[in-house]
């Protein structure tokens, strides 16, 4: 074989090569910090499907506690996480990591307590250091009330929160009501839990990491036109409204293209 005819053979395996590497399916992971059998775990788990199938990708997510998913994303072990609030986004203040411009969720927070504790009205409420108020580590919650100097103890997880205050370990839990009512179900306790009126509202945002730039303006279109679609972000309110457009109908019958 002439030196020629080598270099030709070798550059058109070459190429073969680089044309099957493009054609392999690139795939994104999210993780969330829902169990999977939650329904919003698995609402979110098809609509992000949805959107990055319409870029090429396949997708999964996986179940994580909070502060190891946004680790795990800024490390960029992770591609992103399923939800997160502006606020605890501009505390990380990481380049690693970039924010959706669309709110898929609307979150409210409350305090939660027996019905021996004290009604509470406001966050200030709970600024009495001789209370013993629960918050999870590394959330929104978490935020507020050092923002309020208000003492607290950081928790790990809000299943954790949820059973001291059963137990009685804490006078108090601040939290997402929309996630810790799923755990007090799940709990099944006797004790009749009381949740305040709203502390506070935030809207959740998808977190990507920032190698994910180059996508993030089509992710975006296409879920800011999904919510235009449903009408609404996803909220413990909303959340049979978007199980039936999501698990019941499938994104594309109930919001076509």
């Amino acid at each position: 074989m002439s030196f020629n005819l080598r270099i030709i053979t070798l550059l058109g395996v070459l190429a073969l090569a680089g044309t099957a590497q493009s054609e392999q399916p690139r795939h994104i992971t999210f993780a969330c910090q829902e169990p999977t059998d939650a329904p919003s775990f698995e609402i979110l788990t098809v609509l992000y499907q949805y959107i990055f199938s319409r870029q090429g990708y396949t997708f999964e997510m996986i179940s994580t506690p909070y502060k190891r998913a946004v680790h795990k994303v800024i490390t960029g072990s992770l591609d992103g996480a399923c939800g997160i609030s502006r606020e605890l986004y501009d505390s990380i203040n990481s380049p690693e990591i970039i924010l959706s411009n669309s709110a898929f969720g609307r979150i409210t927070i409350s305090a939660f307590y027996t019905k021996d504790r004290p009604t509470i009205f406001s966050l200030e409420d709970l600024n009495n250091p001789s209370l013993r108020v629960g918050a999870t580590a590394w959330s929104t919650s978490n935020l507020l009330l050092a923002k309020d100097n208000i003492t607290f103890i950081p928790i790990a997880s809000v299943d954790q929160a949820a059973r001291m205050l059963i137990a009685d370990r804490f006078d108090y839990v601040v939290s997402s009501q929309f996630v810790i009512s799923r755990v007090l179900a799940e709990i099944n306790t006797q004790k009749r839990i009381i949740n305040s009126t709203s502390l506070y509202e935030v809207n959740m945002y998808p977190l990507l990491h920032a190698r994910h730039m180059n996508i993030l303006q089509e992710f975006d279109q296409t879920l800011s036109r999904i919510l235009n679609c449903i009408g609404s972000p996803i909220s413990a309110n909303t959340m049979e409204l978007w199980r039936k457009a999501m698990l019941d109908q499938r994104v594309n019958k109930h919001c076509p293209t």
